[in-house]
């Protein structure tokens, strides 16, 4: 089933005023917003059956709140607890925990010391719970309003389970629909069910901090259906990827600093040579700030080139035709996941704008294009943590121009 809104699939819906993040017809979701990064698929839910958990590998605190969406599947018997997330410091006492556990007929919350609530659990029934050190809330309504004890946590929070210090116990048979932790009332983990696509590993991502968190039990967890989403107007098609001539660029309108995060997904064309430059991204002068990424530069024999105010660093050769994930955080440049330089700390702003698959160099011209054969899958910008610029490869169904689609602003960059 597809919903169609004037003719398209429509990429922000709002009622009433609110953002709209999903639309479920007939008990079946069939629209929601793309909320992950391509390498994973979202899913309505993932669930776990005696044993799977995840280690959040985060120990609460007083200030502390956490918001879930879950359903039971079954009981083992009627007085075997189900953790949906918790820790405990021993498994003897009742003090010192933070979570939420159940049985069939019995809630059991804590912050601090336990708090035990008769109620009737319905099997299959989609729970919202939402527990802070001043209120616990089922579906809405308030079962405790004030806890006692000590908040001295020493261990994990896990969900699916309960952790102790004898190790994870109370598992959940059920499903987990959304987790969501705040500290001081700021979102600070937003976990989403789904799976690594390259190797159908399920899990939990943390839109929050990029994380992707696996189980850390017994087996494997099961997933629901396959979130479907359109992220682009429909005046738009999405792409794989964006792939130069050799001759054209993007300018993205972002200013760098020493504040600035650059994330880019790319593959390297079949020719990087040793005696030219060629940019993914550059922009800066040989007296002033520069700042960026080459390819390959002629001033190190075609190994890539990092840039960073007046510091260069250039490790070694990139790989023809080979698909890399570039994370230049700040002072920190990233490969693939592996911490490769550390630059000194400092304080900049660049001379001109940003642009991708070329340089500019002392003027606001561009140079040293990447080199034919470039692509370009995703590439994110942010600034003071904040993500400014989300682009996503695409061609303008009206004349087939291709170029970026920047999420964030809802503003088409052509190609040119």
């Amino acid at each position: 089933m597809a919903f169609i809104y004037n003719g398209r699939i429509p990429e922000n819906i709002t009622y009433n005023g609110f953002n709209v993040s999903k639309i479920i017809y007939n008990n079946e979701l069939v629209w929601a917003k793309k909320r992950l990064p391509d390498e994973y698929q979202e899913v309505e839910y993932i669930e776990a059956i005696d044993g799977q958990y995840i280690n959040t590998n985060y120990i609460p605190t007083a200030t502390n709140k956490v918001v879930c969406e879950y359903s039971v599947n079954s009981w083992t018997s009627a007085t075997t607890y189900q953790g949906i997330f918790g820790t405990r410091n021993s498994s003897g006492t009742s003090n010192d925990c933070f979570g939420y556990t159940f049985s069939s007929s019995t809630l059991y919350i804590c912050y601090g010391k336990q708090v035990a609530k008769s109620f009737s659990n319905e099997l299959n029934h989609k729970y919202k719970v939402e527990l802070s050190i001043d209120n616990f809330k089922l579906d809405g309504e308030s079962l405790v309003t004030s806890f006692s004890g000590t908040t001295d946590f020493e261990l994990p929070l896990l969900i699916f389970a309960r952790n102790r210090n004898d190790g994870a116990g109370s598992f959940l048979n059920g499903r987990i629909y959304s987790f969501k932790l705040y500290d001081n009332n700021v979102l600070i983990r937003n976990f989403i069910p789904c799976y690594r696509i390259s190797d159908n590993e399920i899990g939990l991502y943390d839109v929050v901090n990029d994380v992707f968190y696996t189980n850390d039990g017994t087996g494997t967890f099961d997933k629901g259906n396959d979130v479907i989403v359109n992220r682009l107007p429909n005046q738009y098609e999405e792409l794989d990827y964006l792939e130069t001539d050799g001759t054209k660029y993007i300018d993205t309108g972002v200013v760098y600093t020493h504040n600035t995060r650059t994330k880019i997904k790319f593959r390297t064309s079949n020719n990087i040579p040793t005696t030219a430059s060629t940019c993914l991204f550059s922009s800066g002068g040989s007296s002033t700030v520069n700042v960026g990424f080459a390819l390959g530069s002629s001033a190190v024999s075609g190994k890539y080139r990092v840039f960073y105010r007046n510091n260069y660093n250039s490790p070694t050769a990139l790989d023809l035709l080979t698909d890399y994930v570039m994370d230049f955080n700040k002072e920190k440049f990233y490969l693939d996941n592996t911490l490769v330089y550390t630059f000194p700390a400092t304080t900049f702003t660049a001379p001109f704008t940003m642009p991708l698959f070329a340089q500019y160099w002392n003027t606001k011209t561009p140079i040293n294009y990447a080199k034919s054969g470039t692509r370009i899958y995703y590439a994110k910008i942010y600034e003071d943590n904040a993500l400014i610029r989300n682009f996503i490869p695409c061609e303008r169904k009206l004349d087939n121009v291709q170029g970026l689609y920047d999420l964030v602003n809802n503003q088409f960059y052509e190609l040119t």
